[in-house]
């Protein structure tokens, strides 16, 4: 029996060890984390980088960490926004194991220790980066007060050049980051949202007369409207040609990524916000009240055509107050010829008042969130109605917002999110045209009541060929509406220490529908060759996006004092637009849509485009003792847009940082200078964009002649070899 007992117990003996080394360690680190007046930091993140474990500060700045670890080297780290982030070696051996450990932060007044997204996934620090990004937190946006997250951006975002193009509560916004980079094409961002790209367009759907000029309906507006700002958890604006390595060419002229909120782990936490704005015109505008008005001499000739009424139309008095006055009139041939003195009195008006009023606008937030170590949920619901201050505009917006993430395994996590809106807007003519009301006010005289009916309650026209303001304000009605849903998938794998592989599909689709009608005028001459029988349009844009990224990112330290970070991958984009129209005249009482319109001025309108764009990257970065930074890359780009001879392009990149704090601390400047970094980038980018999907053919264009379909070709010389525009920019600071 003892013979038969010695080889298992020799088994076990030589197997003891190895499953001693197979065995996880119970591992606690615990502590406090102080500023530098030993005040407790709530919410400070202590993180055990490579054992994927952590947690943050309570009130009192105590922290712990309860982790089971492997034997082995691992690095702490404690990050807080606004100081610098600490990290520290720590060896983990057999047998449970206790720390205790104590931090106190410094403020990081450059915010080089800030954690920003580079690209598709990888995360790297501002230390690191020998290009601009300005970081602006969710708070900043939330609380701007304006419905439009570019709006929220205006005076936060160092260069940005950010502009209102349009008077109405959604009207469009242009950022230029860098001023005009193209030719042809859009000088806008890129914008990114969760790693989904977007359309940021704005389609004109309620300016579709042929006689644009003349109507003047400025609509377009900006998608980033559909956007809640209250969801957003913050947004980095990447400047510059530099950035395009990991972004492409669309990145040209910079990037706009923004990050919406997610869950975190813990009790459900429910935020509600709700909010009344009162919107007013800020300063009006001098107009006159001096109660003299200029005449016509005696004998002036008006027109051959003119007759009573459109003389006194002219002056905006009465007969028997000409007549009172001396004034009268002399009928010579088929002319009026009127005599009258150099001038008279009349009663002017304050017309600001009526086209304008205080506005009131509420915005309403609801969000949920919580989950556990595994799985992590946020959802939200906003809802904002806000009136302009010119009568009858509005915006009003619905939005919807879900995410999820799971964890999958210690080396797998899964993240998922939906958002949908809803946005109605009320519109009127705007800009430097005939029926903007703001710009006729400014444009006639203001001897008119504006608030004058005849008999049957229509408001009287203004001067002879004028349509009253109020008109357009009471009786136009032009709408746009959106429906709209941003989604994405993202898998981020942890295979090996110090590798990641992060896979995005996203998508991005909506339909934007606007309507436009003007009723008749009854007044004969007033708005003539301005759609007097009326105008009607509907016009339709439905957009869809599609991106696919993949990056694959390896850090690793090749001693104490030299790190490199290798960074790879490839990116995928189509895009699709489909947009229909049809506008006519010479309505129909009681009906508003296209139905009513006899006469269909134009042909119906269809265009349907698509375009895929596609590019590899693959970027290089040494860090020197986390002082000095260096960076190259390489990108291939590629867009149906051009010939396959000239499809593909490649654009180098490279930059440079050097944080030069510790140095001053041990010399005569440290007391004057307490943060510096030099840092200089070398970028080039084509645009992918500036030309449209087919533009590099012949096109024909289709009409009618003699009431017979004809085909004629373009006004524009194709050019089957033309290549991308290709930017060249260098940055430093």
């Amino acid at each position: 029996m003892k013979l038969k007992l010695k080889p298992l117990f020799l088994i076990l003996a030589l197997a003891l060890p190895m499953l001693a080394f197979s065995q996880k360690v119970n591992t606690a680190i615990r502590g406090t984390v102080t500023d530098s007046d030993q005040l407790p930091l709530i919410g400070v993140n202590v993180f055990i980088l490579e054992g994927r474990a952590g947690t943050i500060t309570d009130l009192n700045g105590y922290y712990e960490i309860n982790a089971a670890l492997d034997p082995g080297t691992y690095t702490l780290q404690v990050s807080y926004v606004g100081y610098t982030t600490y990290t520290e070696k720590i060896e983990i051996g057999e047998g449970s194991t206790l720390f205790n450990k104590d931090f106190v932060l410094s403020p990081d007044i450059l915010d080089l220790d800030q954690v920003v997204v580079t690209g598709a996934s990888p995360t790297t620090t501002r230390k690191q980066l020998g290009n601009n990004v300005s970081v602006v937190d969710g708070n900043s946006i939330s609380s701007s007060g304006s419905v439009n997250t570019l709006g929220a951006l205006s005076g936060k975002v160092m260069g940005a050049q950010i502009t209102q193009n349009d008077g109405n509560p959604a009207g469009g916004i242009s950022v230029r980051l860098r001023g005009p980079s193209s030719i042809n094409g859009s000088s806008d961002p890129l914008y990114i949202v969760d790693g989904v790209i977007v359309d940021n367009s704005s389609t004109n759907v309620i300016n579709l007369s042929a006689d644009a000029m003349s109507t003047g309906l400025v609509g377009g507006q900006n998608r980033l409207v559909d956007i809640n700002p209250s969801d957003i958890e913050r947004i980095e604006v990447i400047n510059g040609a530099s950035a395009a390595a990991l972004y492409g060419s669309r990145a040209a002229n910079g990037v706009v990524q923004i990050f919406t909120k997610r869950g975190k782990s813990g009790k459900p936490s429910i935020e509600f916000s709700t909010s009344v704005s009162l919107s007013q015109l800020r300063q009006k505008v001098f107009m006159t009240d001096y109660n003299q008005r200029f005449g016509v001499r005696g004998s002036d000739r008006l027109s051959t055509t003119q007759d009573r009424l459109s003389i006194l139309l002219t002056l905006g008095l009465s007969e028997a107050t000409l007549q009172a006055q001396g004034v009268d009139f002399v009928k010579v041939g088929p002319v009026n010829r009127l005599l009258i003195t150099d001038k008279y009195s009349v009663q002017r008006y304050d017309m600001q008042d009526e086209v304008f009023t205080n506005a009131l606008g509420t915005e309403n937030y609801l969000s949920v969130n919580g989950g556990n170590d595994k799985t992590q949920y946020f959802a939200s619901f906003g809802y904002t109605n806000n009136n302009g201050i010119v009568k009858n505009t509005n915006f009003t917006k619905y939005t919807g917002r879900l995410r999820l993430n799971q964890t999958l395994a210690d080396w797998a996590t899964l993240s998922a999110g939906i958002a949908y809106n809803y946005s109605l807007s009320q519109d009127l003519p705007n800009g430097n045209n005939f029926f903007s009301p703001i710009s006729t006010m400014f444009i006639m005289d203001n001897v008119w009541d504006l608030t004058e009916r005849d008999a049957v309650g229509n408001l009287m026209p203004v001067e002879p060929v004028r349509v009253n303001p109020l008109t357009v304000i009471e009786t136009f009605d032009i709408t746009q509406r959106t429906n709209r849903s941003i989604g994405d998938i993202q898998l981020n794998l942890f295979p090996v220490e110090g590798l990641t592989v992060n896979a995005i599909l996203g998508y991005d689709t909506y339909s934007l529908v606007g309507n436009e009608f003007h009723p008749r005028i009854p007044y004969p001459g007033v708005a003539a060759g301005f759609f007097p029988d009326g105008y009607v349009s509907n016009a339709t844009s439905n957009v869809t996006l599609l991106n696919h990224d993949l990056t694959v990112n390896y850090t690793r330290d090749l001693n104490s004092s030299l790190t490199s970070t290798t960074t790879a991958g490839y990116q995928i984009q189509h895009d699709r637009t489909h947009f229909t129209a049809q506008e006519g005249r010479d309505l129909a009482p009681f009906v508003q849509t296209i139905a009513a319109a006899a006469n269909l001025f134009s042909a119906p309108v269809q265009r349907i485009a698509e375009r895929s764009i596609w590019g590899y990257f693959l970027q290089q970065t040494f860090g020197y003792r986390e002082k000095l930074f260096v960076t190259l890359a390489g990108r291939v780009d590629g867009a149906s847009t051009f010939s396959p001879e000239n499809q593909t392009n490649f654009y180098p990149k490279a930059s440079g940082s050097w944080v030069l704090t510790d140095y001053l601390k041990n010399s005569s400047l440290g007391d004057k200078i307490s943060s510096l970094k030099l840092r200089a980038s070398y970028g080039q980018a084509g645009n992918l964009t500036g030309i449209g999907p087919y533009d590099r053919y012949n096109n024909y264009l289709i009409g009618q002649l003699g009431g017979l379909s004809a085909v004629t070709p373009s006004t524009v010389l194709a050019n089957p070899d033309v290549k991308p525009e290709r930017m060249t920019e260098m940055e430093f600071g």
